[in-house]
């Protein structure tokens, strides 16, 4: 078995592993992913006489950690074609990239797991946990109007969304700074799915934003942010005014987030749900940038 960046003819080799694991050829994402966001240098194969048999993309990120801004690599489609499982392809290429990562000055990989006892196994454990919301459309309080609320320009209100994102992410740690790229990935994907994205401004002030997309009959909130609790209480009565046609709503939070507060009621459909999957790729440098807060004790180290 051989452990390589696929070369040009292998691009429809790739495209195939992913479509048979992940999105289809014709989805918005795949199509967006492929034609602006794929580098053969950011992926890593496995092959066997010329033929792939496994695959997965490294998508460099800056990670903003405990106050400290981190280069990351973050692992998505990870997969195998099914033919090939139970062959140790998947253990060579999670081994192949961690020093790929470090070569690259990566000190900390993160993913989002299907099944994160895959990655368990290999160093990558649950780190971070959000609510997961499925709650009925009756549970949510309604308004027959909101005001302030329209819908985002694309890519003019960019900045403004990007904005409401890093006040709401402040608190937290270990979230994705993101560059315009990310931010284009995230709405080309959203709006070739047929999703809407929703801005709050109130007199040239932006307090809160809704990615959102009807599956069926269920309104799946993809992403919210807010700058304030009055701002969240808005962005709440603004969703159940949009899900009036859906049966159920469901979207998740960063377990920080006190809107669980306002469903205090529907606690059986609010439930802990094990999201991020993170792993230090060299302790040594990840802890070089960490900058602990001013009056913690510190005390330094040796590499041996």
């Amino acid at each position: 078995m051989e452990i390589r960046q696929p070369n040009p003819q292998d691009l429809e080799a790739v495209k195939r592993l992913w479509s048979s694991c992940f999105e289809k050829e014709e989805e918005p994402f795949f199509q967006w992913f492929f034609s602006n966001r794929y580098r053969a240098e950011n992926a890593l194969g496995a092959f066997d006489d010329g033929r792939l048999l496994a695959a997965l993309h490294i998508a460099p990120y800056t990670v903003r950690l405990r106050g400290s801004d981190m280069s990351a690599g973050y692992l998505m489609g990870v997969g195998t074609f099914a033919r090939y499982r139970q062959r140790g392809c998947m253990t060579a290429l999670l081994t192949a990239v961690l020093a790929e990562m470090r070569r690259r000055g990566e000190w900390i990989s993160i993913l989002l797991p299907r099944l994160p006892s895959i990655y368990t196994r290999h160093g990558w454990e649950i780190c971070y946990h959000t609510f997961k919301y499925s709650l009925q459309t009756k549970d949510l309080k309604t308004a027959e109007k909101v005001n302030g609320w329209r819908q985002a320009q694309f890519p003019g209100d960019m900045l403004l969304l990007d904005s409401i994102y890093r006040q709401y992410m402040q608190p937290y740690h270990a979230y994705v700074l993101r560059d315009i790229e990310n931010w284009q990935g995230l709405l080309t994907e959203n709006h070739g799915e047929g999703g809407q994205v929703y801005l709050l401004e109130i007199c040239g002030v932006a307090y809160g934003y809704v990615i959102c997309i009807f599956s069926g009959d269920i309104l799946l909130i993809k992403e919210m942010a807010y700058i304030s609790g009055e701002a969240r209480e808005q962005v709440l009565s603004f969703i159940g005014l949009q899900a009036h046609s859906a049966s159920k709503v469901e979207w998740n939070l960063p377990m920080g987030d006190p809107a669980y507060l306002h469903f205090t009621d529907e606690r059986s459909g609010i439930i802990l749900y094990p999201f991020t999957s993170g792993r230090i790729v060299d302790v040594v440098q990840a802890l070089s940038l960490y900058k602990p807060p001013v009056g913690m004790i510190y005390i330094g180290f040796t590499e041996v």
